[in-house]
């Protein structure tokens, strides 16, 4: 890995150039699906149109132009955007996009307000961050690959996989999956570097995104393990399990430097966790302290909890999301449409721990193996990524794990790496995800223009 890659490196232009053309390729597909496609549900011309207002000509333009991106949860985006959180389950849709999207319109596009209906420049303002955030996420991917293989045309083409990803439409319209893949990139990107107090705060802004930006705190506990002091246990206790070999000499510790990386550990992660806090905090005030009985009560019951999570709260009461909640015969038909998703990472996971199980057991604390997709260094991305498919497979709408994987580089490289070689029938299941990419892809935007599942 060198961390001392040149500017002059970076192939950018090709990079920009496939990211915009897919997004343009993908809005011109829901724009014809629009047309051709019966809509199953009428929703968002109700959401873009008020009829205590007038909307000009153009209005109506922008609205029929970049309608197609407001579908299922855009809508709650869409409203916290215009209106801030109105109601309680709407708290499951995290900050940061709404509140982006309010702050572009009343700054740098206010003057759009003089000709457009706010409704409409709220719309644009949606759109120009998504997809503006896609591009970068294109862009630190494709460096965040440079730096730790040093190696351009693996990373251009894992780029390239990224613009392929197969729940396009959800990176286009008005989602988090753009925003969270860019700052979820950058964020590596800086622990690369070694940046570890900018990785920290990326990262804390990411979790004011989605809820599951705090399993970005492994990269620290990883980076913990991976001080010296920490290695001298590591490497005793495998000389001596492993090995059996009990004449191991055990290494003098210095308990100031073991010390200084638990500190680190601990202070790195409370920045990151800072935004999912300061989020929980701001719905236990608005739904718990303002608004009480004439006895000064609680009215909701998730306020009187020990620890009174209103995330947590939100997911079980309004979209049933928990421990194996999701496991019944009305939703079979959405784990057919999951199995895709689910097989690749697991492939992609057995066949890195396959290369070398040794060091899976070690956390790589031991072994040090510099490879392309086999390299050390991807160990905690590893990690995530069996942690991810658990919690998917286990606690979420399992149809949504398409979308949930968009911002997981290792997803990318996996597919890259399959597309260099071929199996022994003579089959390059690089080239055949990626086909399945393509055809889910396009698949996905018309199904989600048209107001169809998955969403």
């Amino acid at each position: 890995m060198n961390n001392n890659i040149q500017n002059n490196k970076y192939k950018l232009k090709p990079i920009i150039k496939y990211a915009i053309q897919s997004r343009l390729f993908i809005w011109i597909i829901s724009l014809l699906s629009h047309i051709f496609v019966n809509e199953h549900d009428s929703s968002a011309s109700l959401i873009l149109s008020d009829n205590s207002q007038s909307y000009s000509t153009l209005d109506q333009i922008i609205i029929y132009i970049f309608g197609v991106f407001v579908r299922w949860d855009s809508f709650f985006f869409y409203h916290i955007a215009e209106n801030g959180y109105i109601y309680e389950q709407e708290t499951a849709f995290f900050p940061f996009l709404p509140y982006m999207m309010r702050i572009l319109s009343n700054t740098i596009l206010y003057p759009l307000q003089f000709i457009l209906n706010y409704k409409c420049v709220l719309l644009i303002s949606g759109v120009l961050i998504v997809n503006l955030s896609f591009i970068l996420a294109t862009i630190t991917l494709y460096k965040l690959g440079i730096k730790i293989f040093n190696d351009e045309k693996f990373s251009k083409i894992a780029a390239i996989c990224y613009c392929l990803t197969p729940s396009g439409m959800f990176s286009t319209a008005i989602y988090t999956e753009s925003l969270f893949a860019f700052l979820t990139f950058l964020g590596m990107e800086k622990m690369v570097d070694k940046k570890y107090f900018q990785a920290a705060l990326i990262w804390m802004i990411t979790t004011l995104t989605r809820s599951n930006a705090i399993t970005y705190v492994g990269f620290f506990g990883y980076e913990m393990l991976q001080s010296s002091e920490f290695k001298k246990i590591a490497n005793y206790i495998y000389q001596l399990v492993m090995r059996k070999n009990t004449s191991s000499h055990f290494e003098t510790i210095n308990v100031k430097r073991l010390l200084k990386s638990v500190l680190k550990f601990i202070v790195y992660s409370c920045i990151v966790i800072l935004g999912l806090v300061l989020f929980q905090f701001y719905g236990y005030k608005k739904f718990c302290l303002d608004v009480k009985d004439e006895n000064g009560n609680f009215i909701r019951p998730w306020c009187e909890n020990k620890l009174p999570l209103l995330y947590s709260f939100v997911q079980i009461e309004y979209w049933n999301c928990g421990f194996m909640r999701y496991y019944t015969i009305n939703n079979i038909p959405n784990f057919f449409l999951a199995i895709p998703m689910i097989t690749i990472s697991i492939c992609g996971i057995i066949s890195y721990c396959k290369y070398d199980w040794h060091r899976m057991l070690t956390l790589g604390l031991v072994n040090n193996i510099s490879r392309t997709y086999y390299s050390s260094y991807l160990l905690p991305h590893i990690i995530l990524w069996i942690f991810l498919v658990l919690y998917c497979c286990t606690s979420m709408h399992i149809q949504v794990i398409t979308r949930f994987f968009s911002s997981l580089p290792t997803l990318y490289w996996f597919v890259n790496n399959n597309s260099n070689s071929s199996s022994s029938n003579g089959r390059n299941w690089g080239y055949i995800i990626l086909y399945y990419f393509i055809f889910y892809g396009i698949l996905g935007v018309v199904l989600f223009t048209a107001f169809y599942p998955p969403a």
